[in-house]
């Protein structure tokens, strides 16, 4: 008895969910593993579930008891400001989906099992591969408003010294003004003046010092010990192929460059350098003449379970003889202590 229309429906619309279901956890790793970039992160842990809920939140240390330590003596007496230490950052979950789409012709066409696998292995290679591209993309993208509707990334919490001062983070104002420090006048830390808005929720800034080739290794020493600042150094460093690449021209010439050998990154055929206690990647998508100094366990990108690389179910598209589910991934990256992160930037770029 010959398939019906229907039958073979129903039986691509079965077929596809099912493998998804059997490779989904494969191809999530792969996404997660596609790029130096998503791979040094998810080595790092950041990706983190919360199921349900329409916000996420981290409480925001901002205070100090600076103030409060005092030497006693006999008959002394301590009294505690009631001094406020904590805020609260917010953020939004965003969706992001990808569609995959079939129509009736090519049901037709593609009907036997071998047909179906062949199909839906084509379909479902291009679906991992969209994926991987705009998860990468995502991540550092150029900063935006908080109302946006893609992921959130490291460029909102570490944004580009035009944007640096304007807008917020996690509902919360940014710093409002910045000045150069009067150590180092590459060195572009919160104005100390007493009208400077949330000074405490600002990332460190550094300008390259001309020529780049020439103090590439002093300048990557000072943002790193800026950022550091004796208490939690930064362990991964976010560049382009450029200055990588020269980097390795600088440092190597030293035989000082330490090479990923046996870690997860480098183990999944990425190039990884080190410095200090800070691995290297390269994005394609880092802005040009930049290098991000990351302190990660600050950092989440936070996911519901529910919706995590899941596929939806076929619906057939009213008026057009096609049909449509779709691959959804809800969560946003966030940052928790902007003070931890640096960006290190040539002035002529921004």
């Amino acid at each position: 008895m010959p398939t019906t229309l229907p039958t073979q429906t129903r039986t691509i619309n079965q077929a596809f969910t099912d493998t998804w279901q059997k490779i989904q956890a494969e191809v999530t790793d792969n996404v997660l593993t596609s790029t130096p970039l998503t791979a040094a992160l998810q080595a790092r842990g950041i990706f983190q579930t919360q199921a349900g809920g329409d916000q996420y939140t981290e409480t925001v240390g901002y205070g100090t008891l600076d103030s409060e330590v005092k030497y006693i003596g006999k008959g002394s007496k301590l009294v505690a400001a009631d001094s406020e230490l904590d805020t609260t950052a917010r953020w939004t979950p965003r969706n992001l989906a990808i569609p995959i789409r079939r129509t009736l012709q090519d049901d037709v066409v593609n009907r036997g099992e071998y047909q179906i696998k062949s199909y839906i292995e084509r379909r479902l290679q291009a679906t991992r591969d969209a994926l991987s591209k705009e998860l990468e993309t995502a991540l550092i993208r150029a900063s935006g408003a908080e109302t946006r509707s893609e992921f959130q990334s490291i460029q909102d919490a570490v944004p580009n010294a035009a944007n640096r001062a304007t807008g917020t983070y996690g509902l919360i104002t940014r710093c409002s003004a910045y000045s150069d420090d009067s150590a180092d006048a590459q060195d572009e830390v919160p104005n100390s003046a007493s009208s400077t808005v949330n000074p405490w929720w600002a990332p460190r800034y550094r300008k390259f010092t001309e020529p780049v080739a020439v103090n590439l290794e002093t300048d990557m020493r000072a943002i790193y010990n800026k950022v550091a600042d004796n208490f939690d150094p930064p362990d991964l460093i976010v560049t382009t192929q450029q200055i990588m690449q020269q980097y390795e021209e600088t440092v190597g010439d030293k035989a000082q460059i330490t090479v990923g050998v046996d870690t997860s990154v480098a183990k999944l055929g990425f190039q990884e350098f080190y410095y200090k206690q800070a691995s290297m990647v390269y994005s394609t998508n880092c802005p040009t003449s930049t290098m991000f100094f990351l302190t990660t366990p600050f950092w989440k990108f936070i996911y519901d379970p529910m919706l995590w690389f899941t596929m939806t179910d076929w619906v057939e598209v009213a008026g057009e003889h096609a049909f449509q589910a779709s691959i959804i991934v809800r969560g946003n990256l966030i940052c928790n202590h902007l003070r931890r992160q640096g960006r290190l930037y040539r002035a002529s770029v921004g």
